[in-house]
């Protein structure tokens, strides 16, 4: 189902607010020759506007993100010429319905687009944890003197590294701390082997496997009911001293009251970027602890590279038009991966 079929306009309606606009279709975006018009109707007009807009010009397409209302499950009905989303930001199940997939509406998100970003915010994560840096920062900005003669720090270089999860951003993590010379193996039971012998990871057999042989453990397994709470108290315990767990996945993949009473021991490091409930309560029992490195979910991609999403998002705008082939296309199956 694409435009080659079919007699329509060339406009495509965008629902970016006037930030999100000027970050994802930046000026020298806009300021390239597309064969197709930008027609932005604001977010804040809700779901009836957008609709309009897109019956107003016949549009096929919706630049779509974070601001985009819910589209309704009936929108085919409402709108006969519209074929496709292209969604400039990640997660989409909080706006676009599982049953337009269903219906063969396209949809694609950034994907890959920004997992060179997230992976190195995991390397950020795994020095910090590794060189202690919250509590350097505790004793510095604390005045309790200079160096700490007796605290001892670690090397990321030739640790065994694990990651639990092997999609676009371990891949690329896996790619980045190869200077380190890392041994550095994954679990991910749906990945075929000839994925890991390209990136020249070792499969992990289990999670037991996986926590249990690696200095450093990267959580970056998707969201999943299966999935919920599947990092345990016994497995962060699996750990060896010293060592560290680093999360720039998902919050709920991990337990994380069991997170926090193996934290407070004091025996490995921790660094987090998402959590449980976000954001993260002042009153969290994590705040405070000098062997937790915290960011407030920002592994996401930097202001200063969204427009590679919104070039990704006007390069797929161009594939459909004319029959081309769509970049992270979202497929039911990952749909139902997504949070």
């Amino acid at each position: 189902m694409n435009a080659k079929s079919e007699e329509h306009s060339n406009v495509v309606v965008v629902s970016l607010d006037a930030d999100e606009f000027e970050k994802f279709i930046a000026p020298n975006l806009r300021s390239k020759t597309w064969d197709f018009e930008l027609d932005r109707v604001d977010p804040e007009l809700g779901t009836p506007a957008i609709i309009e807009r897109l019956k107003e010009n016949q549009a096929q397409v919706l630049i779509s993100g974070w601001e985009t209302p819910k589209l309704p499950e009936d929108m085919l009905t409402q709108v006969p010429s519209f074929r496709y989303v292209s969604h400039v930001c990640g997660a989409l199940g909080w706006f676009f319905p599982r049953a337009l997939l269903e219906q063969g509406v396209l949809v694609t998100n950034w994907g890959s687009t920004i997992s060179h970003t997230i992976a190195e915010h995991c390397v950020l994560q795994v020095l910090s944890a590794l060189r202690h840096a919250t509590h350097w920062q505790f004793r510095l900005h604390g005045g309790h003197g200079y160096r700490d003669p007796e605290h001892t720090l670690c090397s990321l270089f030739d640790r065994p590294v694990g990651i639990h999860g092997f999609g676009a951003i371990a891949r690329e993590f896996s790619k980045l701390i190869k200077p380190w010379d890392c041994k550095v193996s994954a679990y991910s039971p749906s990945v075929p082997d000839e994925v890991f012998q390209e990136y020249g990871v070792k499969r992990a057999v289990s999670l037991e496997d996986l926590f249990g042989k690696n200095d450093v453990i990267v959580e970056l397994a998707p969201l999943t009911p299966a999935y919920t709470g599947i990092v345990t108290e016994e497995l962060l315990r699996m750990i060896p001293d010293g060592g560290a767990f680093v999360n720039s996945g998902r919050g709920k993949v991990v337990d994380e009251e069991a997170l926090v009473r193996v934290a407070k021991e004091g025996r490995i490091q921790f660094a987090m970027d998402v959590f449980a409930n976000e954001p993260l309560p002042d009153d969290s029992p994590l705040c405070g602890l000098d062997n937790v490195f915290l960011t407030p979910h920002i592994a996401g991609p930097t202001p200063d590279q969204l427009y590679r999403c919104g070039l990704q998002a006007l390069e797929n705008v161009t594939a459909f038009f004319s029959g081309g082939q769509l970049q992270n296309e979202v497929t039911i199956k990952q749909y139902d991966r997504m949070t």
